[in-house]
């Protein structure tokens, strides 16, 4: 709720009361500040006097305005979420942004909520971006240090979630893999071909094969912290 002498007044309350009415029969919202103001209005109100109507009235508008703008946040989503199997993190923090940006935005302060809304969902999306991002590197890191001490790949080092992600990163290959480091890559973390099995198949020691495969790790790690950064 924003502190503005305008939503308090008794015209104010008026004026809400009669917006949220033709709401109520079946008048669609419209973009503009008319509905913020009769938001910001019931906020006021229903927190003031702790009023049953008032606070039905506030979930009226939210409930237009969230229908209003939904594609908003279905574009973000749709932008941040296109490298990950993780859609419902995504999909969650975009209406819970959007939610938060209908109810925090002041319109007296003379900006668009357009442009308000935009960037408050798309630090959420970043922010869930960036832990996705951030556990993907991790896991990297950990399997170039097991990678360096296994004879053999006993167990898969990433989740379905992970390999769906890194497959995404090969398939458009953002790291920009060589041939030989793709095949490696492929091998190991997708077929669990062991170290030797990964260098025979290609003529290469193990040695190699495991040079390439830490060479493929160590670009991919720096693609997803720089998609992060």
């Amino acid at each position: 709720m924003i502190d503005n002498e305008e939503i308090k007044t008794h015209a104010a309350s008026k004026s809400a009361i009669e917006y949220v009415r033709s709401l109520r029969s079946g008048e669609p919202i419209k973009k503009g500040n008319q509905p913020f103001i009769a938001l910001q209005v019931c906020a006021y109100r229903a927190n003031r006097y702790r009023s049953p109507s008032w606070i039905a009235r506030h979930a009226v508008i939210v409930d237009g305005l969230t229908n209003l703008h939904i594609g908003l946040a279905h574009k973000l989503y749709m932008k941040y979420s296109r490298y990950s199997n993780d859609e419902a993190s995504y999909m969650s923090a975009a209406f819970e942004a959007l939610l938060r940006s209908i109810t925090h935005y002041d319109p007296f302060r003379g900006y668009q909520f357009s442009t308000y809304a935009y960037n408050v969902i798309a630090r959420s999306m970043y922010r869930v971006w960036q832990q996705h991002s951030r556990e993907i590197a991790r896991q990297l890191d950990q399997s170039r240090a097991q990678a360096q001490m296994e004879e053999r790949h006993d167990e898969p080092l990433f989740d379905a979630d992970q390999i769906a992600f890194l497959l995404r990163v090969l398939e458009r290959n953002d790291a920009l893999l060589t041939h030989a480091e793709l095949e490696v890559i492929r091998m190991r973390f997708f077929e669990k071909l062991t170290l030797k099995a990964t260098g025979e198949h290609f003529g290469l020691s193990k040695e190699r094969a495991r040079q390439l495969q830490n060479s493929a790790l160590k670009k991919l790690r720096e693609t997803i912290v720089g998609e992060d950064s």
